[in-house]
């Protein structure tokens, strides 16, 4: 009975063993594996510069809208001689 109990230990341990080692070895063949990785990279670079250029439209394009509409309307204030005329 005890040889039993020693064979299934051994054998147990041993499978178990062998798991570690299978499951360490497929967690470190994972982190070492980086196919893929700067195709994820590039998308979320891309992303990330979408989402500055949307804050940026939204926070400043009130700004820049009204910026471009007082050169245009002082533009129209020009009269042929390049000589800007005040407004009434």
């Amino acid at each position: 009975m005890n040889n039993l109990i020693a064979s299934l230990y051994l054998r147990s341990s041993t499978f178990f063993t062998n798991i570690g080692d299978f499951v360490s070895g497929e967690v470190g063949r994972i982190k070492k594996d980086e196919t893929g990785m700067e195709l994820i990279q590039v998308i979320l670079i891309i992303l990330m510069v979408i989402i500055i250029a949307v804050a940026l439209w939204t926070f400043l394009g009130s700004w820049i809208t009204d910026l471009l509409q007082n050169v245009l309307d002082e533009s129209s204030n020009i009269n042929s001689d390049g000589i800007s005329q005040p407004t009434p």
